[in-house]
């Protein structure tokens, strides 16, 4: 029980009982000792004996050091405020590693009056009946290496406007580093003994407060660092077809986002999260995508191909990829396996600077070209080249499939694009002065076989002309299939095939007419990967 104003005390098992579990666990923060750890005293405390606020009186060794494990998980828990440059943040005691300094403070109480001569047992006696009790104060403090890491951890909470240098790229080839505001942040070491100090010597529970040195931040490092990048680490291009306007548009607007990025050595940086969100409200269109395996309209399509571009770059400037995702199906613009696929929540391309100054990121998209170059400090051998070079392992053909279609008349039919279906490697080879001296496995990709599926319209069909296309598609023969279906369209004259009505749509278009329109495509966010737009009865890959 903690005193009170007339000082009346009480065992404090007969109020609390047996501590938590809770409190068993913090053990770590007390000065405990583990059971079969006891040594060997007296079998109870004297009655009179205190630690801190807490009688102990007629307690074991193992009740008084839950006791003191309670008291330094109730120091634990609380709020410590940090302050500097006008903000503050709240930590608690026991993130700045407080613990008790005394581990054997139990065996002190429990010894007291009892231990030593029988003139000292004397004394101690006399001290408690003089005194009405002997109080053993609980000695605790906090850890150098948890206050600095919290510190740290809390500075950019407690800076403002620091930083913010940037780099332009002259049409020379030259880059100007542009120096941004001088701000705000927290010196580290000097705050780090006055909290120390703070919680040592001044702090005695309760909710605290300790303020932080606040400097001005020194941009000159930064400038100095940015001054560094000078070289080109690599670059990759990919080409895309610019008649596909809507994914013509999501490459070039995603690309923007990416153009201008800075790395510092040590940054991480996620695609996916710089292209979010995928939506029309941010800016994309819908435009052909992948997702489990088919190919779909969905809004922010071809935003892969950034993203696989990309990925080709850093592996030449040889950076820490840190997270790479192969498409479900192949793709015609890239090698395969040499890919790097996004879709929110579920595939990203995330690398780390891993050199000794900051690297730049350029991206362009026009005239059918997503270009990105990365710019940094070159420390490499000028005899060390790279190539990349993708390995098939493995090739299933793609198998057609059959659909009859009765919401579309006699002859009409649709065919989907098929992707064949691979397991590949990605090889990454290292030449010095032109000989090769290693050969370096980067990736595994298996590729889904997609089937070309032919859906095909029976509306205005008997039931025997539905019969015989029924058991010309499970042939699995196409030659078969159009053979019944020119069957069909023989029997019905005035059926109209998918040809002709595209024939007359563009008629009227070009007569100003307005043919009903094409339901949109769903605003969903393209948790899809994005795909190149598949031609009728293209070849797998394209």
């Amino acid at each position: 029980m903690r005193k009170t104003g007339n000082k009346q005390k009480s065992n404090i098992f007969r109020r609390f009982g047996v501590i938590s579990a809770v409190t068993l666990l913090l053990l770590t923060a007390g000065c405990g000792k583990k059971e079969e750890e006891l040594p060997e005293g007296p079998e109870t405390a004297k009655q009179g004996v205190w630690i801190d606020n807490y009688d102990v009186s007629g307690m074991t060794y193992e009740q008084i050091t839950e006791v003191i494990d309670q008291d330094m998980a109730e120091r634990s828990g609380e709020k410590i405020y940090l302050s500097a440059n006008g903000m503050a943040v709240a930590v608690t005691a026991g993130e700045l590693g407080l613990h008790c300094t005394d581990p054997n403070l139990a065996m002190k109480a429990l010894n007291f009056g009892k231990d030593g001569s029988m003139i000292q047992q004397f004394k101690g006696d006399s001290y408690i009946a003089k005194n009405g009790s002997y109080i053993l104060d609980l000695p605790y403090a906090v850890t150098e290496e948890n206050v600095r890491a919290v510190i740290q951890e809390k500075t950019p909470a407690l800076s403002e406007g620091s930083g913010g240098s940037t780099l332009i790229h002259n049409d020379d080839g030259s880059f100007t580093v542009i120096p941004g505001e001088k701000g705000k942040t927290v010196e580290l070491e000097s705050s780090v003994a006055k909290v120390v100090d703070y919680m040592d010597h001044e702090w005695t529970g309760g909710v605290g407060s300790a303020s932080l040195n606040g400097i001005e931040d020194d941009i000159s490092a930064e400038v100095e660092a940015l001054e560094m990048v000078q070289d080109c680490l690599g670059s990759y291009t990919t080409h895309y077809e610019t008649s596909e306007v809507e994914r013509s548009h999501n490459i070039e607007f995603g690309t923007s986002k990416l153009n201008g990025i800075i790395l510092y050595p040590g940054q991480s940086i996620s695609v996916c999260t710089m292209l979010e969100p995928f939506t029309a409200e941010e800016g994309y269109q819908p435009a052909h995508a992948y997702e489990q395996g088919s190919i779909i309209d969905s809004i922010g399509g071809g935003v892969c191909q950034i993203s696989s571009t990309l990925y080709n770059a850093v592996l030449r400037a040889e950076l820490q990829v840190d997270e790479r995702a192969p498409h479900s199906m192949m793709v015609g613009y890239i090698e395969p396996s040499l890919d790097a696929a996004i879709a929110e929540n579920t595939k990203d391309l995330v690398f780390t600077n891993n050199t000794d100054a900051p690297i730049l990121i350029e991206g362009t998209a026009a005239y059918g070209d997503v270009t990105f170059f990365i710019y940094g400090h070159e420390t490499r051998d000028p005899g060390r080249t790279l190539t990349f070079e993708s390995a098939i392992l493995e090739k299933q053909d793609f198998t057609y499939e059959f659909e009859l279609d009765p919401g579309e008349d006699v002859g009409a039919y649709d065919i989907s694009s098929p992707r064949d279906g691979l397991k590949a490697e990605g090889y990454k080879n290292v030449y010095q002065n032109g000989e090769l001296i290693s050969r370096e496995l980067i990736s595994k990709t298996e590729y889904r076989m997609s089937p070309q599926i032919y859906t095909i319209g029976i509306r205005g069909a008997t039931d025997s002309e539905i019969q015989l296309l029924s058991e010309a598609a499970a042939t699995g023969d196409k030659d078969v299939v159009f053979s019944a279906i020119g069957v069909m369209v023989y029997n019905h004259p005035n059926a109209k095939t998918e040809k002709q009505k595209k024939e007359e749509e563009k008629k009227k278009q070009e007569n100003g007419e307005n043919p009903a329109e094409a339901a949109p495509a769903a605003e969903a966010a393209p948790a899809a990967e994005t795909a190149p737009a598949p031609a009728e009865a293209a070849p797998a890959g394209n």
